[in-house]
C-alpha cells in the first residue's frame, strides 16, 4: 500500500517501530535516507561484531579463571604432599641420627673399656681412672703437708 500512494515514502525509506502500550498498538514511522540506512546497518553490524567479540572475551576470561582455580588447587595438593614427604623424611633422619649417636656412644664406651682392659693387662692403669683416684689423694696430701710440696 505504501508503494501505491505517492504521498507516502517507499518501503526502503521508511522504518516502522511498533510498541505495545496496554491493549492498543502504536505505530511510529521514521524517515531514513538510503545513506543513513547503510550507516545504521554498518553500525548495527559493528555492534553485532563487538557483542560477539565481547562474548568471546568473556568466555575466554571465564575459562582462564577456571584454569587458574584448577591450577591453584593442584598446586595446593602438591605443596601438601611435599610437606608430608618432608615431615616423613625429617622424622626418618632424626631417628637415624639418634640411632647413630647411640651406636657412637656404645662404640666409644666399648673402645674406652677395651683400652682400660689393655692397660690393666699390661700392668698400667688408665690415666683417667688413676687421676680420679689419686686426684683426691693428692689434694688431701697437699693439704696435710704443705711444706713437703714446697721442697
Amino acid at each position: 500500500m505504501a508503494d501505491s500512494d505517492p504521498a507516502l515514502p517507499s518501503s526502503d525509506q521508511v522504518l516502522t517501530i511498533e510498541e505495545r502500550d496496554g491493549p492498543k498498538l502504536i505505530g511510529l514511522e521514521i524517515k531514513i535516507s538510503p545513506d543513513e540506512k547503510e550507516d545504521l546497518q554498518e553500525i548495527g553490524a559493528k555492534f553485532a561484531e563487538l557483542n560477539e567479540s565481547q562474548s568471546e572475551l568473556l568466555s575466554r576470561l571465564q575459562k582462564l579463571r577456571e584454569d587458574m582455580k584448577n591450577w591453584s588447587i593442584t598446586l595446593d595438593k602438591q605443596v601438601a604432599t611435599y610437606k608430608d614427604e618432608l615431615k616423613t623424611m625429617k622424622e626418618s633422619l632424626n631417628s637415624e641420627l639418634d640411632q647413630l649417636r647411640s651406636e657412637l656412644r656404645t662404640t666409644l664406651q666399648k673402645q674406652q673399656e677395651d683400652v682400660s682392659d689393655s692397660l690393666r693387662n699390661l700392668g698400667m692403669e688408665d690415666p683417667s681412672e688413676h687421676s680420679k683416684r689419686t686426684g683426691t689423694q693428692d689434694a688431701n696430701e697437699a693439704q696435710s703437708s704443705p711444706t713437703e710440696n714446697s721442697k
